[in-house]
C-alpha cells in the first residue's frame, strides 16, 4: 500500500494551495482503495468499516475500482448483506458508491438489483440511493410497501432539485408525515415552492407532531424567509398570513418578518385582541367560553396557550394608527371601548386593561415629541381605568430590560426625575395620565433605594472590622 508520513492535516499545513493540497489527498486515496481493492476485494472494504467514521467516502472511493454492472450489483448486495454493528456502516458505503457512480448507471444496477432482493432490502436499497427523481421514478415501480417505507426511512437532502422534484418531495414527505424533514430540504428554495404546497408545508410543520423530537431543527430565520416568500402571493389572503403568524409566533419573535398581518387584523378588530386574552388566560368567574374557544386536546392547549401569551407581548402597532403611522384618537378609543366590553363579558376585564395598557405604552412619540402621544394621552384620560394605569406603568418600568449598574441608585434617581418632570408637565391637560406616569416615577425612586441599600452593604462588608 502505498505510504505517507504526512496526515490529513499535516498535507494542508504545508501547501498554501488547498486545491493541489486537496487533488494530492485524492489521488493518495485513489491509490490506497485501489490497492486494497486489488489485493483483498470487498473484505478489504470491509475491514475499513468498522473503524472509519467517514465510509460514505470509502464507498466513493471503492466505485472507482468496481466499473462492470454485475461487479456492482455483486457489491450492493454484499454491502446489504452486513448487519450488526456494521450495518450502518455499510448502508452509508453504499450511499458514497451509489452517488459515485452516475445516475444512469446506479438506475440501471438498483433496478436490477432489486428485483433479487427482499422488500425489506429492497427499501433499504432505496434509501442508500441518490434522493433525485431517477431514483423515484424506479419507486414508481416497486410495491406499495416499499415506496411507502422509502418515504418514511429516506435522509433526504438539498441537492440542486429543480422545481418539480422540490414539489414532489413536498407531497411524498407530507404524506408521510414528515414535514419538518420536507422543510429542511427546501428552506434553501421557497420561491420554486408552488403556493398551495407551501402552505400546506407551514401548516403541517405547526400542527403535525409524529417526527422523533430534535431530529430536524426548525430555524427562526427560515420560517421567517418562508413566510416572506408566501406573503403578497395570489392566492394568499392577509388573513390566512395572519393566522400562520400566529402558528410561529414564538420562532418569529425578534425576525424580519415579525407578525405584520397578525397585527394588522388586530387593530381592525378588538374581538382577535380578546379571543388572545381568553385563550391565555382564565376566567374570572365559573362561566363558560364559547365552544370555538375551548381545546381539549392538552398539548394543543398547552402550545396555543402559549403563542397567545406571546403575541400580547410582541403586539406594537396601535390600533387606529394609519399608513402613515399617524393615530386617530376617535378609531383608538372605540377600539378600546369595544375590547373593554367583550373583556368584561368573558370575565377577563383586569388582565385585559393591563393588557390594554401594555399595549398603549408602546407607542412612539408623536410629531411634536410629545410622549405619550397625543392620542395614547386621550384614550387612557377617557378610560381612567386603574388596569390600564398599572399595566402602562408596569410596561414602561419593565421595558427598560439589562443595563449597567452604577454606584448606589443614580441612575435610578435620574429616571425618577425624567419622569416626575414629565407628569407635571401632563397635569394639566391629562391628570390621569399624569398620575400613572408619576408611578413610574415612584417605581424608579423605591428602586433607587434598594441600589443605596446594596450599595452601602457592600461597603461596609468590604471594610475592615478594625476601622468601623
Amino acid at each position: 500500500m502505498p505510504q505517507t508520513h504526512l496526515s490529513y492535516p499535516q498535507i494542508l499545513l504545508r501547501s498554501h494551495n488547498y486545491q493541489k493540497a486537496g487533488e494530492r489527498i485524492d489521488k493518495l486515496r485513489c491509490e490506497a482503495i485501489t490497492e486494497i481493492w486489488d489485493e483483498r476485494g470487498f473484505e478489504g472494504v470491509k475491514g475499513l468499516l468498522a473503524p472509519s467514521g467517514a465510509t460514505d467516502l470509502i464507498g466513493r472511493y471503492t466505485a472507482s475500482c468496481v466499473t462492470d454492472v454485475c461487479s456492482q450489483s455483486d457489491f450492493i448486495q454484499r454491502c446489504l448483506s452486513l448487519d450488526g454493528e456494521l450495518q450502518s456502516k455499510a448502508e452509508w458505503c453504499l450511499r458514497g458508491f451509489l452517488s459515485a457512480i452516475g445516475d444512469d448507471v446506479c438506475a440501471e444496477v438498483i433496478n436490477m438489483v432489486a428485483k433479487k432482493l427482499s422488500v425489506e432490502e429492497s427499501k433499504r436499497l432505496f434509501v442508500c440511493a441518490p434522493f433525485n427523481a431517477s431514483t423515484w421514478r424506479l419507486l414508481d415501480d416497486s410495491s406499495e410497501d416499499i415506496r411507502t417505507g422509502y418515504w418514511k426511512d429516506v435522509v433526504p437532502y438539498w441537492k440542486e432539485q429543480t422545481p418539480a422534484e422540490l414539489n414532489e418531495l413536498i407531497d411524498c414527505l407530507l404524506e408521510a408525515h414528515r414535514p419538518r424533514a420536507a422543510f429542511h430540504v427546501v428552506c434553501m428554495n421557497f420561491k420554486d415552492i408552488e403556493t398551495s404546497r407551501l402552505k400546506r408545508l407551514l401548516h403541517d410543520i405547526a400542527t403535525v407532531n409524529t417526527e422523533p423530537a430534535g431530529q430536524v431543527r426548525l430555524d427562526p430565520y427560515y420560517i421567517s424567509k418562508a413566510l416572506d416568500s408566501l406573503d403578497g402571493r395570489v392566492g394568499v389572503t392577509p388573513y390566512e398570513m395572519a393566522q400562520f403568524e400566529f402558528l410561529f409566533i414564538v420562532a418569529l419573535d425578534h425576525s424580519k418578518h415579525g407578525i405584520p398581518n397578525l397585527e394588522s387584523q388586530i387593530v381592525q378588530s378588538p374581538e382577535i385582541f380578546v379571543q388572545a386574552v381568553a385563550l391565555a388566560f382564565k376566567r374570572s368567574d365559573e362561566g363558560e367560553d364559547p365552544p370555538e374557544w375551548r381545546i381539549e386536546n392538552p398539548e394543543q392547549r398547552a402550545v396555543v396557550v402559549s403563542a397567545a401569551y406571546h403575541l400580547l407581548n410582541q403586539i406594537k402597532k396601535i390600533p387606529g394608527t394609519d399608513e402613515n403611522g399617524h393615530i386617530d384618537k376617535e378609531a383608538l378609543v372605540s377600539w378600546i371601548e369595544q375590547a373593554r366590553q367583550l373583556l368584561h363579558k368573558h370575565a377577563r376585564g383586569t388582565i385585559g386593561d393591563q393588557y390594554i395598557g401594555q399595549l398603549l405604552a408602546r407607542a412612539p412619540e408623536d410629531e411634536s415629541g410629545m410622549w405619550p402621544c397625543e392620542a395614547v394621552c386621550e384614550a387612557i384620560e377617557k378610560t381612567a381605568s386603574s388596569g390600564i394605569g398599572q399595566g402602562f406603568s408596569k410596561s414602561v418600568y419593565n421595558s427598560r430590560g439589562l443595563h449597567w449598574l452604577g454606584k448606589g441608585g443614580e441612575q435610578e434617581r435620574e429616571l425618577a426625575l425624567k419622569y416626575d418632570n414629565l407628569a407635571d408637565r401632563l397635569y394639566h391637560d391629562y391628570p390621569y395620565v399624569a398620575v400613572v406616569v408619576k408611578e413610574i416615577a415612584k417605581s424608579y425612586t423605591y428602586e433607587a433605594k434598594c441600589r443605596d441599600t446594596e450599595a452601602g452593604t457592600e461597603k461596609r462588608l468590604r471594610t475592615p472590622v478594625g476601622s468601623w
